[in-house]
C-alpha cells in the first residue's frame, strides 16, 4: 500500500473504504450484502435461463431484457467480489490498473442500461401504437443491430473516463471512501487539475439525462394517448417503473450495495406475467 504526502512520490494503488466510520461493523455487514449479491446473481441467471428456454419469450423485448440481465451480472461481478473481500478479509487495496478498469466497466454498464431501456420504450411504443406493423418493424435482427450500436457507442463514450483518470497524478492521498472506484471521487485525490474529468463527466451525464428523459417522455406519452384503444397498459407501466429505477441507478455517483435486487424483481415480474393468460397476450 502506498500512502504518501510527498508530491514527488506517485501512488500505484488505492485504498477502498466501504463504510467510513463504521469499519468495526464491516464483518457483520458482509452477511446481508453477501445474501443480497447471491439474490441478484440467482435472479438474473434464472431470468436469462427462463427467456432462453421458453420459445414464447423469444421476442425482441425479452432479448433486450436478457441483455440487460447480463449487464447486471457484469456490473455486480465487477463490484461485489472486491467489496466482499474488503469486508471479509480487510484487503482494501486495489491496483491503479484494476481501479481504472473498474471505472470503465461501471460507467459502461450504466450507459448500457440507459440505452437498452430507451430501446425497450421504443419497442413498447411500436407494439401499442402500431401493433399491425410491430413484428415487421421490431425484428430479432433489428434488436441485434440496436444492441451492437449501443455497445459500440457506450464504449466510445465511456472509454475516456478511465483514460482521463489515468493521466492524472495521484501523489498526496490514495484513500477512496467507496466500495469501488468512481470517476469523480478518484479525480478529487489528484494533485493536478481535474477540470477535464469534471467537465467531461458533467457533459456526458447531462446529455444522457436529457436523451433518456426525452425518449421516455415521447414513447410513453404516445402510449398514454393510445390508452383508450388498448384499455389496459399495466405492462407498460411496469416497464416505465423499471426504466425510471435503472435510470436513477445509472446516474448515481455512490453505489449502495444490494439495491439491484429491486430492479431484478421488476424485470422478473415482466417475464412472469407472460405466463399468465390474459387478454393482453396479443401484445
Amino acid at each position: 500500500m502506498v500512502v504518501s504526502h510527498n508530491r514527488s512520490t506517485a501512488v500505484s494503488e488505492f485504498v477502498l473504504i466501504c463504510f467510513p466510520g463504521i469499519e468495526n461493523w464491516q464483518h457483520w455487514l458482509s452477511i446481508p450484502i453477501t445474501l443480497l449479491f447471491l439474490v441478484v446473481l440467482a435472479a438474473n441467471v434464472i431470468l436469462i435461463l427462463t427467456i432462453c428456454s421458453s420459445p414464447r419469450l423469444h421476442t425482441p423485448m425479452f432479448y433486450l431484457l436478457s441483455v440487460l440481465a447480463m449487464v447486471d451480472l457484469l456490473m455486480n461481478f465487477t463490484v461485489a467480489p472486491k467489496a466482499l473481500v474488503i469486508l471479509w478479509l480487510d484487503e482494501k487495496t486495489i491496483s491503479s490498473l484494476a481501479c481504472f478498469t473498474q471505472i470503465f466497466i461501471l460507467y459502461f454498464c450504466r450507459g448500457m442500461e440507459t440505452s437498452i431501456f430507451v430501446c425497450l420504450a421504443y419497442d413498447r411504443y411500436v407494439a401499442i401504437c402500431n401493433p399491425l406493423r410491430h413484428s415487421a418493424i421490431i425484428t430479432s435482427r433489428t434488436a441485434t443491430q440496436a444492441v451492437t450500436v449501443v455497445i459500440i457507442s457506450n464504449t466510445v463514450i465511456f472509454l475516456p473516463y478511465p483514460l482521463l483518470a489515468a493521466r492524472l497524478h495521484y501523489c498526496a492521498e490514495n484513500v477512496v471512501p467507496h466500495c469501488m472506484c468512481e470517476n469523480l471521487p478518484l479525480a478529487r485525490l489528484a494533485c493536478d487539475s481535474s477540470t477535464a474529468n469534471n467537465l467531461y463527466s458533467s457533459v456526458i451525464t447531462s446529455i444522457n439525462v436529457i436523451f433518456l428523459t426525452v425518449s421516455l417522455a415521447f414513447s410513453y406519452g404516445m402510449i398514454l394517448r393510445a390508452w383508450d384503444i388498448i384499455g389496459d397498459c399495466s405492462i407498460c407501466a411496469e416497464m416505465l417503473l423499471v426504466s425510471l429505477a435503472f435510470s436513477g441507478k445509472s446516474f448515481s455517483e455512490v453505489y449502495v450495495p444490494g439495491k439491484d435486487e429491486c430492479f431484478v424483481l421488476f424485470k422478473g415480474l415482466l417475464v412472469f406475467k407472460q405466463y399468465i393468460p390474459s387478454k393482453r397476450a396479443r401484445y
